[in-house]
């Protein structure tokens, strides 16, 4: 049987940089508006307080799920969140320019840290 550090060093990873995963960070902040409406207390808004944080969770639970199915199967794999979005992007101009405006955010901030990265001296031994 395979150790746990063979199989990491056979499979390595495909993660996305930070430029990629912003449907992990859009789920993290839908569920954060659900709480902030249901802690508002209105009984009108509580409803939709609590579909928020349930589709914002169920949002991250999918991005973990394509990811991890990308590292340990297949690279190429796509999540029916995913797949969503291929389908309403051409057909909602919102949608489109929420994630096009969060992949340049996330990008430039990226680009920033990799740079940095890049360009610090090498250690001394």
């Amino acid at each position: 049987m395979e150790s746990f550090a063979a199989f990491l060093n056979s499979h390595p990873p495909n993660m996305e940089t930070l430029g990629g995963v912003h449907h992990f960070y859009g789920g993290m902040g839908l569920t954060l508006l659900g709480y902030l409406i249901v802690a508002c207390g209105r009984r009108r808004l509580v409803t939709f307080g609590l579909v928020a944080v349930i589709a914002g969770a169920l949002i991250m639970a999918d991005d973990i799920w394509q990811h991890s199915v990308q590292y340990v199967r297949n690279e190429n794999y796509a999540s029916p969140c995913k797949r969503l979005y291929w389908f309403v992007s051409p057909r909602c101009p919102f949608i489109r320019e929420t994630v096009a405006l969060s992949d340049r955010l996330f990008r430039r901030l990226d680009h920033k840290g990799n740079q940095s990265l890049e360009s610090a001296p090498p250690e001394k031994q």
